[in-house]
């Protein structure tokens, strides 16, 4: 291949990842276009501060035997490291989960270091990346609600009519997602935008829209602006395409990596058609085919024009139904108030 054309992408973590390398220092230069699906570095909720991973570390170590005397990460880290070398991959995974409980992550990509010097967000702000590297950045439609189907305990929660659940239930377990997915308090009622008078249909909707927006797409949108108002090249797209041999939830959209069967080309080895049809594969085809071929500008069959992402004009390409059409600033009303997404 071409050293000077590197391409890298990846999806959710692996999309966070592909703008950690953008941000950081040491990779600079090293590749000429970047792909990041379904998750962005500069997500507030994603990331620790050397100290707050360095806390993390110690409470870990306490519950495992290794903060005799006193002595911890910052006062002996090579004594407390040490330690924890001796301790199974079981033990260590068992004490994550004592020492940070309710988090379905206990640790996170940790900044300030020599990989990642900044917070991202500040090195957003600051410019403290590449321009010239073209980026092709997006979300699914509704990335909330996997987090929802992953982490929910009460299937009527994800029915579509809730006239068997009470507004309590559904509350409580609202906040239970949001406090797993989130880092520090968590957020109150008034945040997540519900009152006394919202039923219980846009109860459920808030919760979602509050975590898919504060941990993917409002991150997205920051990060987009960032690059762009450097001079860089963006591209972002909205990926709203249901399976069409799966029946889809009747209050929600495409939630988060439901589009990772559709990156891997599965759709065009059900040659049988058990759980896809001609447009799955179509969906599929189109979708390789724009990460595979994103040279300086996607390539999306039926396309002539991919629209750049601009801070004036912060246009998104919806990918529904294997066509594309043109939406302005995707769900970036739920960004402009809140100072939690950096």
């Amino acid at each position: 291949g071409d050293p000077s054309s590197i391409t890298i992408f990846g999806e959710s973590a692996g999309g966070m990842s592909v703008h950690a390398h953008m941000l950081s220092p040491k990779s600079r230069g090293l590749f000429r276009r970047a792909i990041a699906m379904s998750g962005v570095i500069n997500a507030y909720d994603f990331t620790h501060s050397a100290e707050e991973s360095m806390v993390r570390g110690d409470a870990v170590a306490g519950v495992v035997g290794c903060l005799a005397d006193q002595k911890t990460l910052a006062t002996h880290p090579d004594e407390v490291i040490g330690c924890l070398r001796t301790r199974s991959a079981d033990e260590l995974l068992w004490a994550a989960s004592r020492a940070v409980p309710g988090k379905f992550f206990p640790f996170l990509p940790t900044y300030e270091d020599d990989f990642l010097p900044e917070k991202p967000s500040v090195a957003l702000r600051a410019g403290s990346f590449d321009p010239k590297v073209d980026f092709l950045t997006g979300v699914t439609s509704d990335e909330g609600v996997t987090l929802f189907l992953w982490n929910q305990t009460n299937p009527q929660i994800l029915a579509g009519p809730l006239d068997n659940v009470d507004r309590e239930t559904l509350i409580n377990a609202g906040n239970k997602v949001v406090s797993l997915w989130t880092k520090g308090a968590s957020p109150s009622l008034v945040e997540i935008g519900v009152t006394e008078s919202t039923g219980k249909d846009s109860i459920r909707r808030k919760f979602v829209d509050y975590l898919g927006t504060k941990l993917f797409v409002c991150p997205m949108h920051l990060a987009a602006v960032a690059h762009a108002s450097r001079g860089g090249k963006v591209f972002t797209y909205v990926f709203d395409h249901w399976p069409a041999k799966r029946a889809p939830l009747s209050w929600a959209g495409v939630g988060h990596g439901m589009d990772i069967p559709y990156i891997f080309g599965l759709p065009l080895l059900d040659r049988d058609q058990i759980n896809f049809n001609e447009q799955d594969v179509a969906m599929s085809e189109k979708l390789i085919t724009l990460i595979s071929s994103f040279a300086g500008l996607p390539v999306f069959r039926g396309v002539t024009s991919w629209p750049e992402y601009d801070v004036s004009s912060p246009l998104s390409m919806l990918l529904k139904n294997d066509n594309a059409t043109n939406i302005n600033g995707f769900l970036s009303e739920h960004c402009a108030t809140s100072s939690t997404h950096s």
